[in-house]
């Protein structure tokens, strides 16, 4: 009984430690000055989801527009990074989707990210734990970009950003 005592702290050390080393390298490529430009960020964005997704075998689509101009300002980027993440890690841990379908376009200045799964969906209005949506609309607010969330039990999620870049 102690070894498996001793294992489930050993379990929870090294999640912790991968979860910090992850928090801090998101930290450092946000700040990092070449990464302003959108060829990075969406090359990462295909990188995260395929990496997440397919270990978790969920099935997904990318649509991503190729060439965005202009330049990324790095608290953008930063806030846009861990939207795509928080959206897509809820994905993969509580929707129980098989299909994901992930959106990021622009057209005529105006940046958007859409994540649809075809997942169990949740009621918005009664979820009470985690962060993760909170931490989304308060970043998004940070940046002043247009948020829905559409979801319903047993239908699926959709969230759509929109941002002036």
């Amino acid at each position: 009984k102690d070894d498996e005592r001793k294992q489930y702290f050993m379990n929870l050390i090294t999640e912790s430690a991968t979860d910090a080393k992850e928090k801090i390298t998101d930290i450092v490529w946000a700040v990092t000055p070449e990464n302003d430009d959108w060829e990075k960020f969406l090359s990462k964005c295909r990188r995260y989801a395929s990496d997440l997704l397919e270990s978790k075998e969920i099935k997904y689509e990318l649509k991503i527009t190729e060439t965005i101009s202009g330049k990324l300002n790095m608290d953008v980027r930063q806030h846009i990074w861990m939207i795509y993440k928080e959206m897509l890690t809820n994905v993969a841990r509580h929707s129980k989707a098989e299909q994901v379908d992930i959106i990021i376009d622009s057209d005529h200045k105006i940046f958007k990210l859409i994540v649809q799964d075809n997942g169990r969906g949740f009621n918005s209005d009664h979820q009470k734990h985690g962060n993760g949506l909170k931490n989304i609309k308060h970043r998004a607010n940070k940046i002043h970009a247009q948020l829905t969330l559409d979801s319903e039990e047993g239908f699926g999620t959709r969230w759509k950003l929109e941002l002036n870049v």
